[in-house]
């Protein structure tokens, strides 16, 4: 009798051993990916999309400049190439603008998730059994948000770099069309 009460005892103290390595093993995981949105979350507050409409603002004038008064039914191939190249970063904008809040609300949602089921792991809530399936969707779900956060960081840099590419050339081109009218 006292072998069998010794053998479960035993058992009972590996089993949470085992609960407890597991667990220790799940909030790592979970600190991982809330770590990540965090970090993500520092980089998409600190993005100020204001100058987002500045620039959609000043690369629709220059467009509109260079559509009324362009009269040449042939432009030059580099011209042609620098300006479907603006019109495409701005275009480009509007994305970027959607992306910046569907991130936003992204990390936001995921962050409550992740720190409820760090709760519930802790306090061992809900069906323990089921924590590591749990860990395995939210996984996923941050590497979705990973590829729209490198999309958004992707097309950030894309947009950007083409307006101080060609903003400021194709500006004074425009410019110039209307004193050619003038004259």
């Amino acid at each position: 009798m006292k072998k069998l009460f010794f053998f479960s005892l035993t058992i009972i103290f590996i089993s949470f051993g085992c609960a407890d390595i597991n667990r220790s093993k799940q909030i790592k995981n979970i600190d991982t990916m809330i770590e990540y949105l965090d970090s993500t979350s520092t980089i998409i507050h600190s993005f100020k999309p204001d100058s987002l409409s500045r620039m959609a603002n000043n690369s629709t004038n220059v467009e509109i400049r260079i559509k009324n008064y362009l009269i040449n039914d042939t432009i030059d191939l580099e011209l042609g190439k620098k300006m479907d190249a603006y019109k495409i970063m701005r275009r480009s904008i509007g994305v970027l603008r959607k992306n910046h809040s569907k991130i936003k609300a992204l990390v936001k949602e995921e962050s409550i998730t992740l720190n409820q089921l760090k709760t519930d792991i802790n306090n061992g809530s809900g069906r323990r059994e089921k924590y590591d399936e749990y860990i395995a969707y939210e996984q996923n779900k941050c590497k979705q948000i990973k590829i729209v956060f490198d999309e958004f960081i992707k097309t950030k840099k894309a947009v950007y770099t083409t307006y101080n590419r060609y903003h400021k050339e194709l500006n004074e081109f425009s410019l110039s069309l209307i004193k050619k009218e003038e004259n």
